[in-house]
């Protein structure tokens, strides 16, 4: 082969084979077949193990970097889920009531106190390094409390926020029942200070 065909092989190379997703690192084609060979950037759909040496994001674990993940899996993104929490699941939690059946209601009072036996603590993720610390319940915990979710290794978003907002609606409840037993009170208060002439202690009033 003469100096100028193999001058000229290596151009076509340099420019067909990573139009083949040949190349080996980069933003193109790994050893899966999907986005990212070795620092490549992964989306929204899944595809095969990309990644440096064929890695590939499992599930419940994030994606929000453009980590590629495992076959069979998307990387679930958009609403309800906010951004920078992006992660691998088989479904991506939808909050379209046409998309929904079984409704049943639920007792924000009775979520309240459950919510409040559940054990919340901080922890490092072991892939994290230890200084990057988050807090919240285990899955396991999650799972066994509330039921909800197919599975006790992950909290999807969308169930933490509604266990969050009926628990906010319980304590709205107590709240206004608290705030009606007060006005009572001062009511109360009130009538006998008129009757006595002189002023009434709360703790006489409640007897």
């Amino acid at each position: 082969m003469s100096i100028h065909r193999f001058k000229a092989w290596l151009v076509i190379s340099a420019v067909v084979l990573p139009l083949l997703g040949c190349g080996g690192s980069g933003e193109t084609s790994g050893t899966g077949g999907a986005s990212g060979g070795s620092g490549g950037k992964g989306g929204t759909a899944s595809g095969g193990a990309g990644g440096s040496g064929g890695s590939c994001a499992p599930s419940g674990t994030s994606c929000a970097n453009g980590e590629s993940c495992c076959p069979g899996l998307t990387c679930c993104s958009g609403n309800p889920i906010p951004p920078g929490q992006e992660s691998c699941g088989v479904e991506c939690p939808v909050s379209d009531r046409n998309l929904k059946q079984n409704f049943q209601s639920v007792d924000p009072n009775q979520v309240l106190e459950q919510l409040a036996k559940v054990p919340i603590s901080t922890w490092s993720y072991k892939t994290d390094n230890p200084s990057v610390r988050h807090i919240g319940p285990m899955a396991q915990d999650f799972k066994a409390t509330f039921g909800v979710g197919a599975s006790d290794r992950t909290i999807f978003q969308i169930d933490g926020d509604g266990v969050a907002l009926a628990a906010i609606q319980g304590l709205r409840a107590r709240l206004l029942r608290l705030e009606a037993e007060n006005e009572q009170l001062k009511r109360t208060v009130k009538a006998l200070e008129s009757r006595s002439g002189r002023p009434v202690s709360t703790s006489a009033a409640t007897r």
